[in-house]
């Protein structure tokens, strides 16, 4: 699927980008916000790209930001789609 790829694509150039800027938790608000309103492939693509932003920021994510991260991390890994909760621990784990 072409749309898959550009957002995988996407993701791997948001990896990159996170290294390069100390405003991450505007980022991971906004993929909170869009993983709380998609659905399908697309709550997939920002839940990966939270995995990315989270893995990559480090400490220059506020702890405020991590902790809403986790909590709704934790929610997802409870939900009955099985890529939605492998999503959700890997983002997680990260």
């Amino acid at each position: 699927e072409h749309s898959k790829l550009v957002r995988a694509r996407s993701v791997q150039g948001l990896a990159q980008l996170v290294t390069m800027t100390t405003r991450v938790d505007p980022l991971i608000n906004d993929l909170l916000s869009g993983i709380k309103t998609s659905e399908g492939s697309i709550r997939l693509s920002h839940m990966a790209a939270l995995e990315a932003a989270l893995g990559r920021a480090g400490k220059s994510v506020s702890a405020g930001v991590v902790a809403t991260a986790v909590t709704q991390l934790q929610d997802l890994m409870t939900e009955e789609e099985d890529d939605v909760r492998a999503q959700a621990a890997a983002a997680f784990g990260a």
